[in-house]
């Protein structure tokens, strides 16, 4: 008989070098630059202003919450060599929307290109294949360096843009069948849990700016799902039967972890983003994580792994009838782990907030209803493996960024954060 359990595998940005996982390659960096010229009393100037983009494939997708966007240089010139050069502002839009807190709080330090800090973002701001462009903009003004305090020139400006795809890609797929490949109905059925909860997740997937299409829920096979489906994937969300080697599709097909790594690896070969978090109910994965997926560095969004736990098969429970129903089912915690996440928690307080029964075991009760596939799942509190502070709706926070903005009684679910040490600003 095969057991379930239920595990998310957090794909982190930084931290969990106690695993001991294997590291990724560095993410891209992209920089983009644009120049402007112009005359002032005669004579002629130019300037260039240099931005960087990082975590950028190949291929321009970018996914997860730990994109970043900077200035890197403004550089000025004249000919002669005799004016002066002063930077008014920077701005900076990402997707058409304008970053309004990243400008220094002290209006002094505007003049300053290091007082503005790297942006932090994240993906799911904008919906799954939407273009996101990128601008910096420098307004600024010149003068005549002798006599000295000769009057500016009016303002001027240069704009350095790029531009990326959003790529928010869940792969959610539910089994049709009991653990011995018999189609199962009713709710109570591991089919029907199983189910409930992929119903409940898709919506909130989609909220989450997600694409959620593919494949058919019910209709996944093994081949399908490894391609091409495993390789674009960045959020992998599904509701199975699992054993020590892999996952079923939706009826009894195999879907081994070693193919799943494989096919996530060339699927970053080809450009496509590495992956942001797994939550897979499914019997078993937990033997295979250490070993198999949290080792490969092509499910690890530029970072090591993180891992969070829930509803764990307990081996040594009892395959019998048993008197204690959940007080709330399994699908119901899948669901609301989704929306959790949705709303911007962070892991450890999805695992808090999904708890069901303190000290519980899932047990299937093989004599209830005999004949029906039907049992009762009862689910085991969530525990938290790895990075606590992951998430894949709203922008990475280190621990020091989040215990500040916990502390100014701020919201933590933004989509962009300056990342100014000691005094970080972001906005939902």
């Amino acid at each position: 008989m095969r057991g379930w359990s239920v595990w998310l595998l957090m794909l982190t940005l930084v931290g969990c070098v106690s695993l001991g996982l294997a590291q990724p390659s560095p993410p891209g960096v992209r920089t983009f630059v644009n120049t402007a010229s112009g005359d002032h009393n005669g004579v002629s100037w130019n300037v260039e202003l240099t931005g960087e983009m990082d975590y950028v494939t190949t291929t321009g997708l970018i996914s997860g919450g730990n994109n970043h966007v900077r200035v890197v240089n403004f550089a000025t010139g004249s000919s002669p060599n005799s004016l002066a050069f002063e930077i008014v502002k920077l701005e900076m839009k990402i997707g058409g929307i304008s970053v309004d807190q990243w400008a220094p709080t002290d209006s002094a330090d505007w003049k300053d290109i290091n007082k503005y800090f790297p942006v932090r973002f994240a993906s799911a701001k904008f919906a799954h294949g939407a273009a996101v462009p990128v601008e910096i903009k420098a307004r600024f003004k010149v003068r005549l360096a002798d006599p000295i305090n000769s009057p500016w020139s009016p303002e001027a400006e240069v704009t350095a843009t790029t531009s990326a795809t959003a790529h928010n890609v869940a792969l959610n797929w539910q089994t049709t069948v009991d653990d011995e490949g018999l189609p199962a109905f009713g709710i109570n059925s591991y089919p029907g849990q199983a189910q409930a909860a992929g119903t409940g997740q898709r919506s909130r997937l989609s909220a989450m700016k997600h694409r959620v299409d593919m494949p058919n829920p019910t209709s996944a096979t093994a081949a399908g799902i490894l391609d091409p489906w495993m390789p674009q994937t960045t959020f992998l969300v599904p509701n199975t039967h699992g054993w020590s080697a892999g996952l079923w599709d939706s009826a009894s097909g195999m879907v081994q972890f070693t193919g799943m790594a494989a096919a996530r690896s060339g699927g970053v070969a080809n450009g496509y983003p590495r992956a942001n978090m797994a939550l897979i109910m499914s019997c078993f994965s937990n033997v295979a994580l250490g070993g198999t997926i949290s080792g490969t560095p092509e499910f690890a969004n530029f970072g090591t792994p993180g891992i969070l736990w829930s509803l764990s098969y307990v081996h040594t429970a009892p395959v019998v009838a048993s008197n204690i129903h959940p007080t709330r089912p399994t699908s119901r915690i899948y669901t609301q782990a989704v929306k959790l996440m949705g709303d911007g928690y962070f892991a450890d307080e999805v695992r808090d907030d999904s708890e069901a029964l303190a000290g519980s075991t899932i047990t299937q009760n093989l004599s209830y209803f005999p004949g029906s596939n039907t049992g009762w799942w009862i689910p085991a509190d969530l525990e938290l493996y790895g990075d606590s502070n992951q998430r894949p709706m709203h922008v990475y926070m280190l621990e020091a960024e989040r215990n500040f903005m916990a502390n100014a009684n701020l919201s933590t679910a933004l989509w962009y954060l300056v990342i100014e040490p000691g005094d970080y600003r972001g906005q939902s």
